[in-house]
């Protein structure tokens, strides 16, 4: 019979016996029966022979009973149960709805009598049977919690949610967050570092919502954002040097984090953010392991150096944006005269492309002819270094200076120019760019002729 211990049945009044109550027919092959005293009745009348639907569990003799009231928890199933009341040696005992209490063996809890509930906390637990068939509560474990989590949607992210510790461990805090009317609960983690101190199991908390991740569960902050932490840090510091005899305080950035941490409940990075905006106020000073109100004197020139610094500093902005517009003239003025100078390539000058540019433009409805390029006009090759000059390398041509109308004077005038050979002999020496060359490469007159 054991094995009915946290069922609810639908059972029948077999009879009633004054003064212990009425015993109901479990239907099973013995016929066995469970007795339903009359302080479980729930205030129902009962009738021999109707059927009532009771919750079956064992009294404090060891004895199946039945109860027509409803518990918080079934069988198998997983609810959130707030602590009773704590036995150091067997356990936490958790109120299920039916005046008596349910057991969380001390197996179950963690290992520092610091981390384990008190009462009035509450925990996530599964109803099973020890061995012996007595009811048993089991704390869930995030297998169990992964079947009725839901994902956390992204709008969560900065915002403060209130949540049951599920699970402590050194590494961090497994957190059930309040799901509202969404459902459930969302699961999330607080990381050591982002929580003041170590939590129990079942501790009610309030963290921010620092990343939601792509399984749907959520990284953990009990600390404010930086900026708005800073400030709130500051003045309970503040308030703290002020009340302490000769306005100091022993710690400072030398002082170890560990006994900040002891101390005031944050880190030493939170700490050294709130000290440094005291010190930018002009409030504190330190002096080795101690920060120190600033008297009247102190404060007064830390005002007038302060003054004069941001005024320096406005100072330097401006002659640092008046250079930089110097510097910037000079830069266009340079690109200009570069420009200007003869033989500069159009890539160099700001209007080479201005022809090219309006005959591009002028392709509308109604826009003007484009004028037509000189056909005498060399058009630069801006890609070459020597672009100024006109490329002479045309279809045609067989020597540079063919082209030219003097070419043929020169030729005459030279003393060979008659000889069978002379174009090859003018074919292996360079081309000539004109007159000017000097002669270069001819034969003096009344020399002895070469190849005979």
């Amino acid at each position: 019979m054991t094995t009915y211990a946290g069922s609810t049945m639908k059972l029948r009044v077999a009879r009633e016996v004054s003064p212990f109550g009425y015993f109901l027919s479990l239907g099973d092959a013995e016929d066995s029966e469970v007795l339903l005293h009359y302080s479980e009745t729930n205030g129902v009348k009962i009738k021999e022979g109707m059927e009532v639907e009771a919750f079956l569990f064992h009294d404090t003799d060891d004895r199946l009973s039945a109860t027509l009231k409803k518990p918080l928890i079934g069988l198998g199933e997983l609810k959130r149960l707030a602590v009773a009341d704590i036995h150091p040696r067997l356990g936490c005992f958790l109120e299920i709805g039916l005046g008596r209490q349910l057991l969380l063996p001390v197996s179950e809890l963690p290992e520092l009598i610091d981390l384990r509930p008190l009462p009035g906390d509450e925990v996530f637990v599964t109803l099973t049977h020890d061995k012996s068939g007595r009811l048993l509560a089991k704390l869930a474990r995030e297998e169990d919690l992964a079947k009725h989590v839901f994902a956390a949607p992204g709008a969560w992210k900065n915002e403060w949610k209130e949540g049951w510790v599920s699970r402590t461990l050194q590494m961090g805090s497994f957190v059930v967050l309040d799901g509202g009317v969404v459902g459930f609960g969302a699961y999330g983690m607080i990381p050591a570092a982002e929580r003041p101190e170590p939590l129990r199991l079942g501790q009610r908390v309030s963290a921010r919502v620092t990343f939601v991740r792509e399984d749907g569960r959520v990284n953990l902050s009990m600390g404010k954002l930086k900026q708005v932490g800073r400030i709130e840090d500051a003045d309970r510091l503040l308030d703290f040097i002020k009340e302490r005899p000769g306005g100091a305080m022993p710690y400072s950035d030398e002082t170890p984090a560990e006994l900040i941490k002891n101390k005031f409940g944050i880190s030493k990075s939170a700490f050294k953010r709130a000290v440094g905006k005291l010190m930018r106020d002009g409030l504190v000073r330190q002096e080795g392991s101690w920060t120190k109100l600033l008297t009247e004197e102190e404060a007064a020139a830390f005002q007038t150096e302060s003054a004069k610094a941001a005024t320096a500093k406005a100072e330097a902005e401006r002659a640092a944006a008046q250079a930089a517009k110097a510097e910037a003239r000079t830069r266009a003025g340079a690109a200009q005269a570069e420009a200007a100078k003869p033989g500069a390539s159009s890539a160099a000058r700001p209007n080479a492309g201005r022809t090219h540019g309006g005959m591009q433009k002028a392709t509308g409805a109604g826009a003007e002819a484009p004028k037509a390029p000189r056909p005498d006009a060399a058009q630069p090759n801006v890609s070459r270094p020597d672009a100024a000059r006109p490329s002479v390398s045309r279809p045609g041509t067989a020597r540079p200076d063919a082209s030219r109308p003097d070419a043929a004077r020169q030729n005459a005038s030279r003393p060979n120019a008659g000889r069978p050979d002379a174009p090859r002999m003018n074919e292996a020496r360079p081309a000539r760019s004109g007159p000017k060359d000097g002669g270069a490469g001819k034969r003096p007159p009344g020399s002895p002729k070469r190849g005979r």
